[in-house]
């Protein structure tokens, strides 16, 4: 799934990066072009110490952020060297090159709100996601 409709990246104050747990509303129909989930390389994700189940490219306008250096980025071309992507819109599509159609809306994330610290996340204190269990442990593929 793609990673940004879950963390967002934001800067707090002059320069800290942060990922910020975000929510999506319906206004997320208004951006059809936002991939939503795409074929990922679990093996590659697990070899870097990441979960396979959320991925993102890095920005295609050079700003800094979470997303840099590939680190959340994994596609996986499983399909004659094609990546499938399904779409906010509903479509799928299937290309070797996912960052070349500018059409397609990598960098869409739902608003942040007033203030990102309020939806501050990271491995060890996620407060407010619904995903995060207290008592859940890592992946054991990451073990």
């Amino acid at each position: 799934m793609n990673r940004r409709l879950i963390w967002a990246p934001a800067k707090v104050g002059d320069s800290v990066l942060v990922d910020c747990f975000v929510t999506i509303s319906d206004r997320i129909l208004d951006h059809p072009y936002v991939p939503l989930m795409f074929d990922v390389d679990a093996e590659r994700a697990v070899g870097v110490h990441q979960e396979p189940f959320f991925s993102a490219p890095p920005s295609r306008h050079g700003e800094e952020s979470v997303y840099d250096h590939d680190r959340y980025w994994f596609p996986a071309r499983r399909h004659n060297g094609r990546m499938s992507v399904g779409f906010v819109g509903g479509h799928v599509i299937s290309t070797s090159d996912p960052l070349a159609d500018m059409s397609w809306d990598w960098e869409y994330h739902p608003d942040l709100g007033a203030d990102p610290r309020d939806n501050f996340a990271s491995e060890f204190n996620e407060p407010n996601d619904p995903f995060h269990d207290p008592h859940r442990r890592r992946s054991p593929l990451l073990r």
